[in-house]
């Protein structure tokens, strides 16, 4: 997970190291992986988010369908973290893939200014605390 030690700006050049930890069979790593791109998301400016999104999208759309229901949740805050950094406009035809429920959910998160499922600051502690008890070298 050496990708988090990367500095704002770079999310770009970790596209790679993220595919790879988003399919870890660890639920644990796939789930803090998508809070800490959320993070990255709802702590960058516009014009990053725009060159990173076509890269991420998919990626947060496949772990839509990933059986562990935090991981699920991670990638519908880091999508709407996305809508709400750049618009709806950017995601449209990404998005028309998803079902009616999907759909739904995501439009309500993205209405009630819920992009992170907990908080962004207690993304990033969590995120901190589970490198510092497991270290990845």
């Amino acid at each position: 997970m050496g990708f988090l030690l990367y500095s704002k700006g770079s999310i770009v050049v970790v596209t790679a190291d993220v595919k790879v930890a988003v399919k870890n069979k660890v639920p644990l790593v796939r789930s803090l992986t998508l809070n800490w791109l959320t993070f990255f998301i709802e702590t960058n400016n516009k014009a990053t988010i725009l060159k990173m999104h076509k890269d991420y999208v998919p990626i947060f759309l496949e772990s839509l369908n990933d059986g562990t229901p935090e991981v699920r949740d991670a990638a519908f805050a880091a999508l709407a973290a996305i809508a709400k950094m750049v618009g709806m406009r950017p995601l449209e035809r990404s998005l028309e893939k998803l079902d009616d429920v999907r759909k739904k959910k995501l439009s309500d998160m993205i209405g009630n200014g819920e992009a992170s499922t907990s908080g962004s600051g207690h993304i990033a502690e969590r995120s901190m605390n589970f490198m510092n008890h497991h270290k990845y070298h």
